[in-house]
């Protein structure tokens, strides 16, 4: 199994941030490259489909740990990248000073040597774009 872990802070508090995260809703409006997203609930084992320009990705909910703010999911079924199997995925919010916020994404995936440099670079930038957007979205939202 091979390991991706990308790292921001973001200027947007910690609470704000899991609460969008933990909803399991809206991805698609913090995710750049999402269109759009379906649920069946916000508690472990449910579903959530993501279509992208590529296709859909399908996804299972596996923790929400309200008190340590992690949110764990798998990637059944993805058109992205080539992955032999499925994709485990952890996202976990630090709470920072004032409204600094950490956000560590995390993805643990099988995949063969030779696409794995390509995959890990692709999989840094959809997981930076996705916090980025994430604080982008939270500002705008409190704005209105």
């Amino acid at each position: 199994m091979r390991k991706v872990t990308v790292e921001h802070e973001i200027d947007v508090p910690a609470a704000a941030v899991w609460a969008c995260l933990a909803s399991v809703d809206g991805i698609e409006n913090w995710s750049p490259p999402s269109l759009s997203s379906v649920k069946t609930g916000f508690h472990v084992g449910a579903k959530r489909i993501v279509t992208f320009e590529q296709g859909d990705l399908y996804e299972e909910v596996r923790e929400v740990d309200h008190e340590n703010m992690i949110f764990a999911y798998a990637v059944l079924v993805q058109p992205l990248f080539p992955l032999k199997g499925e994709a485990r995925g952890r996202v976990q919010v630090f709470p920072g000073q004032k409204k600094q916020t950490k956000v560590r994404w995390e993805v643990e995936f099988d995949i063969d040597e030779e696409h794995f440099a390509a995959t890990q670079e692709a999989v840094h930038g959809l997981y930076s774009a996705n916090i980025m957007g994430i604080e982008s979205y939270l500002k705008e939202f409190k704005s209105k």
